[in-house]
């Protein structure tokens, strides 16, 4: 078995009624597959953990992050060869934090902002790391290095 967390972006503003929708489908899917986990909601972004059989897991990832209800989907953990399950009677327990969270849980909701907000400077960072290297070999090619 396998155990996955991600974090994503709402592609378009979700409605309560609709993210609870999302997650009874979700529950219903995730049993007949044999996986468990729960998405967190907040702020027009999704958290999820994910565990199941290897394969049934990356099928749904990938339904995941060809979903358009979902942007920028960030893969942040991957445990393989797992034996005992963190969620074993929740097929997908949905939180959401916008609505239906007490203070104690703002660390959390900060967490996943800092997360998405580090991924686009990472990729900002990717973007001027290539640009270098496109440049230094354009100038390197120029030279006749």
């Amino acid at each position: 078995m396998k155990r996955i967390r991600y974090v994503s972006q709402f592609s378009q503003e979700m409605s309560e009624e609709a993210i609870g929708d999302l997650a009874t489908r979700a529950s219903h899917r995730n049993s007949q597959l044999g996986i468990t986990g729960f998405l967190l909601t907040s702020g027009r972004l999704f958290f999820q953990v994910l565990e199941g059989p290897d394969s049934q897991v990356d099928g749904l990832f990938e339904d995941i992050v060809a979903d358009p209800r979902h942007k920028d989907v960030l893969l942040l953990d991957t445990e393989l060869e797992i034996t005992q399950r963190f969620f074993p009677s929740w097929s997908m327990r949905p939180f959401d934090l916008d609505h239906h969270a007490d203070a104690r849980l703002e660390p959390v909701r900060q967490m996943l902002v800092s997360i998405l907000e580090k991924r686009q400077e990472i990729a900002r960072l990717t973007r001027a790391l290539e640009k270098a290297i496109w440049y230094e070999a354009a100038a390197g090619l120029a030279e006749g290095v």
